[in-house]
């Protein structure tokens, strides 16, 4: 991509959220599915709370703090830390990847597919997790009221690219390479202000720049 857009910036927009060979249609329908996403009052926690009720009005039964301690993929049965057994028809597994081919076996499958399987198990379990996502927590003396007149429901703080405004005046023609002195949040609700820390303080300014990522560097 640095072949084609010269612009820091603007580079940053395009690949802020796709792995290498990301199809084109997924990148492009994030931007317009991305207005459409919705917080759950009380916080996400509330989603699997709400499951579990619903699936106990449907006479499900929902068991929580069971730690799975065994899977028997022959036999498709699960195995807690208590001894209990639980077979099951189809296992939709959430939780940790390599925990799940630790606990697994697969005694009475072929030896083709067992050792495909164990391949498997070994490169996963010398993986290394790569998240994503940067979480920065910040303490400031402003009451909430102040950030509810000003927000939206999610941000994203990205390094401030010096002249932007005459990039967007150009019609995104390549500008130079100015520093990134301070961080700046954008959004997706029509303004996007760049915001520098101060002690306890945050200082904002207004300027249209599309949704980055968050990235803090030094100022």
């Amino acid at each position: 991509m640095g072949k084609l857009i010269g612009n820091d910036s603007l580079r940053d927009i395009i690949s802020q959220h796709f792995f290498k060979k990301t199809p084109a249609f997924f990148a492009m329908s994030y931007f317009s599915l991305y207005p459409d996403y919705f917080y759950p009052k009380g916080g996400v926690g509330r989603i699997p709370a709400a499951l579990q009720s619903r699936l106990e009005e449907l006479g499900s039964e929902v068991r929580i703090e069971t730690e799975i301690v065994g899977l028997d993929a022959s036999r498709k049965i699960l195995v807690d830390s208590a001894g209990n057994a639980y077979p099951y028809d189809k296992l939709i597994w959430c939780a940790d990847v390599k925990h799940l081919y630790r606990i697994t076996t697969w005694d009475t499958f072929p030896k083709s597919i067992t050792q495909k399987m164990l391949k498997e198990k070994e490169q996963v379990l010398a993986s290394r997790g790569a998240e994503s996502v940067f979480t920065l927590f910040l303490a400031v003396d402003l009451p909430p009221e102040y950030f509810h007149a000003i927000s939206e429901g999610h941000f994203f703080y990205t390094p401030h690219g010096r002249g932007w405004e005459s990039c967007i005046a150009a019609n995104l023609l390549p500008c130079s390479k100015g520093g990134r002195p301070s961080i700046e949040r954008n959004s997706t609700s029509g303004w996007t202000p760049s915001v520098v820390s101060t002690p306890m303080r945050f200082r904002f300014r207004f300027s249209t720049i599309a949704v980055q990522p968050l990235r803090v560097r030094r100022a």
